[in-house]
């Protein structure tokens, strides 16, 4: 399998009489010459500490809304299409990458929900979104695909990953808010608090209509999934993947119940 990036690198700097490579075991068979050359005159040490690094993955999918000295921090499946959108086309909030933030000098918050809740909840976003099943209403539990699908962890896309896995170690750097454990006033009550707390007083709006409410069918897929949670679904693996967002969210629940 070729190693994309590091071919892209490669490509971009060779010249025309190098030999093309596909992987790193392919670059270490190149001329010493010309190992030296990208690595001295080229930078492929720096460009291999990007690509190797999970911090400059998770920054570049993940974007965030900044207003002054204050970040939200969006989670899928935890109301970030709603919150984006608000901060974005509401309040005027500017859209960045994560690897822009400067957490030293920004106050950052986010909502999140159990982290199993909120994998089921992304496993069935991914189903129903690219449509693998071929139907979403009836009995879904005789489905044999969802019923293999759901045998095996899948983290195909955002909805379902691990929130350290996206957001590494700039999950203690954020104020996170239990969505789940609260009314919906409530969580509005503590956003309002947080940004009044940093100098930013608005009110966020009681009547607002929801974006992304799930149909029926998708609703239907969902419920499915939990019953078919846990007798299907691997659960060492899933305590192997969820290890460390689980120990935080009970720690968040915690500090929360104190208050």
């Amino acid at each position: 399998m070729s190693d994309v990036m590091l071919q892209k690198f490669y490509n971009d700097v060779k010249d025309p009489n190098w030999s093309n490579i596909e992987t790193y075991n392919d670059f270490c068979k190149l001329p010493s010459n010309v190992q030296k050359e990208c690595y001295e005159q080229h930078g492929l040490k720096a460009r291999l500490n990007q690509i190797e690094n999970p911090d400059y993955w998770h920054g570049l999918i993940t974007i965030a809304w900044q207003y002054e000295n204050i970040t939200y921090v969006p989670v899928c499946k935890c109301a970030s299409s709603y919150y984006s959108d608000l901060f974005e086309n509401t309040y005027g909030w500017t859209k960045i990458h994560f690897n822009d933030i400067d957490f030293e000098s920004t106050n950052a918050f986010g909502l999140v929900m159990h982290p199993l809740d909120r994998y089921l909840k992304g496993v069935a976003e991914w189903l129903y979104r690219y449509q693998i099943l071929d139907s979403y209403t009836g009995n879904l539990e005789n489905d044999q695909r969802l019923v293999n699908i759901m045998g095996s962890i899948q983290i195909p896309d955002q909805h379902c990953m691990p929130l350290y896995m996206q957001y590494g170690k700039y999950v203690d750097k954020i104020n996170w808010i239990p969505m789940d454990v609260m009314s919906e006033q409530q969580v509005t009550n503590h956003i309002e608090k947080f940004l009044e707390t940093h100098g930013c007083n608005i009110k966020l709006p009681v009547d607002r209509p929801k974006l992304n409410s799930s149909p029926p069918d998708k609703l239907n897929l969902y419920r499915t999934i939990k019953k078919l949670y846990p007798s299907k679904i691997e659960m060492e693996l899933f305590y192997y993947f969820f290890a460390k967002d689980l120990n935080f969210y009970r720690t968040l629940i915690q500090q929360y119940s104190s208050i």
